[in-house]
């Protein structure tokens, strides 16, 4: 140990000994004063600064005494916490000291204050806010959709309509056409580049624009049309009238062997009972335009119908 001691050699000079004896003890011509003794000035050392006991900065444990409570540094407690919380990127916040602030505690580490503690909770903010955004994006979606529900707007959606069917594109072809008449007489007409009867072109033409596969040219004579259906097997005859429905055409006469025994067409437009409604080609007062006309469903009228193929 170092102690002040005072030489008595001539002068009294203030020196340092070195000695491991006791205090008080002579060596050789120096005399040793213990400190604290009121000798020819003397001079007390200045005490010891006091040394905190070491304290582990995760577990939390000193190895002080059990008489000595830790006293951790305010950059340790933030370490600590920091470690604890898996957020280890944070440790610049050791240069933050204590201010007034609310204290933030850990349940496995120590107390925090100041800047230090504000800090900390906001890293617990962030961690804990990722799971709570599932949860409020539920219930906002759960509130909308309330929302809505309540202000009518929670309405199924309405199936797409369905397509038409084959005889309603052929009807829905047909009908603008009333009224057309021939472009300057003598059977000419938009519906085929033939002057010629037209009656069974203006029908074809109707079935190729709902979708038929059918060359309306080949089919200036009526008789054509039925023994194509003959051979497609969509034809019936004059016992089988009651099969005749929307879109199908029926043949007037007596047959389809010639133009003198299948004199025209019609395309049904609707069947009502012994009453068929028909749009035809090629007919009126001057046998010159499109109309729509009613007749009586009978043999007497017809020699039969096509369905389209």
């Amino acid at each position: 140990m170092v102690r002040q001691a005072t030489a008595r050699i001539g002068v009294q000079v203030p020196v340092y000994v070195h000695s491991p004896v006791s205090p008080g003890l002579r060596t050789g011509n120096v005399d040793v004063v213990p400190p604290g003794t009121p000798e020819a000035g003397e001079r007390p050392l200045p005490p010891k600064k006091k040394r905190f006991p070491e304290v582990h900065y995760i577990t939390g444990k000193s190895n002080a005494d059990e008489n000595q409570s830790p006293r951790p540094t305010a950059a340790r407690r933030v370490r600590k916490t920091l470690i604890t919380l898996g957020a280890a990127s944070a440790m610049t916040l050791m240069s933050f000291g204590s201010a007034a602030a609310a204290p933030v505690s850990h349940p496995d580490g120590p107390v925090l204050s100041g800047p230090a503690a504000q800090i900390v909770q906001q890293i617990k903010d962030s961690q804990n806010g990722p799971q709570q955004k599932p949860q409020a994006a539920k219930d906002n979606a759960g509130a909308k959709k309330g929302q809505a529900k309540g202000n009518g707007q929670n309405k199924p959606r309405q199936a797409p309509a369905p397509a038409p069917s084959l005889p309603d594109r052929i009807i829905s072809a047909a009908q603008p056409e009333i009224g057309t008449t021939e472009t300057g007489g003598d059977n000419c007409q938009k519906y085929s580049g033939q002057c010629v009867s037209w009656c069974a072109l203006f029908a074809m033409n109707m079935w190729q624009d709902a979708g038929v596969d059918v060359d309306p040219e080949q089919y200036a004579f009526t008789g054509n049309v039925y023994e194509t259906g003959q051979e497609k097997g969509t034809a019936y005859d004059a016992e089988n009238l009651d099969q005749a429905k929307p879109g199908d055409v029926l043949l007037f006469g007596t047959g389809p062997s010639s133009p003198s025994t299948s004199k025209h067409i019609g395309i049904v437009e609707k069947v009502d009972g012994n009453q068929v409604t028909t749009i035809e080609g090629n007919t009126g007062d001057n046998t010159d335009s499109v109309e729509r006309k009613t007749h009586e469903l009978s043999s007497e009228t017809f020699y039969g119908g096509v369905s389209p193929w």
